[in-house]
């Protein structure tokens, strides 16, 4: 019994060094994210094997869950997939197939909405967000925070917003009446010079 206390004090040692927990059934995982291909795969096999031995029956998914150390909703998320697709969805698949719209803003904005925002930054750039905020509603009925706004205009076009770089040169550097400017000045000089 103190074996066994020792080894799972191990396990949660080395799981937190590396980012990781560990589930009920002495399994690693990550908080957030999906148990990869092969855990998938051999869940799955667990899965039909239980079920062949019991006759067609459904099996018990905490007994396959401790088997694979994995939880049981897991298990019954790999059950879901062949039920309903007679195989294991890869992540693109699953990926693909989601129902919700993907993208910045994209679960309180419409395209109308995202329209309506480029217009006004087309008519000024320089609007701060909280007029974007406002006239957003005024054109749409839509409410949105200022952070909704600033993430779609950070990550709602193939450049990031956060990523470019500022122009430092001024648009009107080079327009005639500052080269006009930029003689004057040192022919000013040049006379100074001959003079003094």
């Amino acid at each position: 019994m103190a074996g066994e206390h020792v080894n799972e004090l191990h396990q949660l040692y080395f799981a937190g060094c590396h980012g990781f927990l560990v589930n009920s059934n002495a399994g690693f995982y990550q908080r957030g994210k999906s148990y990869g291909m092969e855990t998938k795969l051999f869940v799955a096999a667990k899965y039909l094997d239980h079920k062949e031995r019991l006759g067609g029956l459904r099996p018990v998914l905490t007994k396959v869950a401790a088997e694979c150390h994995v939880g049981w909703d897991f298990v019954a998320k790999i059950e879901r997939e062949l039920e309903e697709n007679d195989r294991v969805l890869t992540p693109e698949e699953i990926y693909l197939a989601r129902d919700n719209p993907i993208g910045p803003g994209s679960m309180s904005m419409s395209r109308e909405d995202f329209f309506v925002l480029y217009m006004l930054y087309r008519q000024q750039p320089t609007r701060s967000l909280k007029s974007y905020v406002y006239w957003l509603f005024c054109c749409t009925g839509t409410i949105v925070s200022e952070s909704t706004v600033s993430r779609w205009f950070h990550d709602a076009f193939p450049i990031r917003g956060r990523l470019c770089m500022p122009n430092l040169v001024p648009y009107d550097k080079f327009r005639p009446r500052n080269m006009e400017k930029a003689w004057e000045y040192l022919d000013h000089i040049a006379r100074k010079a001959r003079s003094g």
